[in-house]
């Protein structure tokens, strides 16, 4: 029975950790654990994978979809690095046809110069009458620098419900309130990295509490003298 536990315990971290594998690099993951015997069926990875997967242009034949798939191909085209690595997916719930789910995705991967990164957008739109709706949704990034390092940068923002203003089409209005959205969030994040550098230079300090400067290449060698002679 331990056994068991222990062997759930240890499927829910490779999991977790899947799960929270950068842009690009989950196939890389999956094959790290595999050359140290750990591994997960066909049906896990799948399932992780279809947590953070790129939406496949599923468009549905609803008539504000079709009208904002145009909005959104020249949002993308407009705002994103990388337009070929732009996608979208427009669907109705099963539940009601009056409500679209909109997923967004972004990505750029650049081995190269050794960063990756990705913007994921999911969206609700309760559809009021042909000129009425409701917006509510997230937008999740997840950036990845790994030169001579491995730093991470993920955030989730939740934006509540907003009645859409009437100043054009409703598919444009959809499209315009997404980029308010996707705006504040691109505003806070240039503030966080304006004041980053003062932060970081409160935790680290220039000099020791004695106030001179500490000599680490003397300091290095009369250990490593001390550790030979100690031996």
């Amino acid at each position: 029975e331990l056994e068991i536990i222990l062997f759930l315990r240890l499927i829910m971290t490779i999991s977790s950790l899947l799960s929270a594998a950068p842009p690009g690099q989950l196939d890389n993951l999956v094959k790290e654990l595999s050359s140290l015997q750990i591994s997960l069926t066909e049906d896990e990875i799948e399932n992780i994978k279809l947590k953070s997967s790129i939406p496949d242009d599923n468009i549905s034949d609803h008539p504000l979809a079709k009208a904002l798939e145009k909005e959104l191909k020249s949002y993308g085209e407009e705002h994103y690095v990388s337009p070929e690595g732009y996608k979208f997916s427009i669907e109705p719930t099963e539940s009601d046809q009056n409500i679209l789910k909109v997923k967004t995705h972004a990505e750029k991967i650049d081995e190269n110069n050794y960063y990756a990164g990705s913007w994921r957008g999911e969206w609700t739109i309760k559809i009021q009458s042909e000129y009425d709706a409701q917006l509510e949704g997230s937008v999740h990034i997840h950036v990845y620098c790994h030169e001579n390092c491995n730093v991470q940068m993920e955030t989730i923002k939740t934006f509540k419900e907003k009645n859409l203003e009437q100043k054009c089409d409703l598919a444009e209005s959809i499209k315009n309130q997404i980029s308010s959205f996707e705006s504040d969030i691109q505003v806070e994040l240039n503030e966080l990295y304006r004041s980053l550098d003062d932060k970081l230079k409160v935790l680290r300090r220039v000099l020791p509490v004695m106030r001179t400067r500490m000599d680490w290449n003397i300091l290095s060698h009369r250990l490593a003298k001390k550790l030979k002679e100690s031996a």
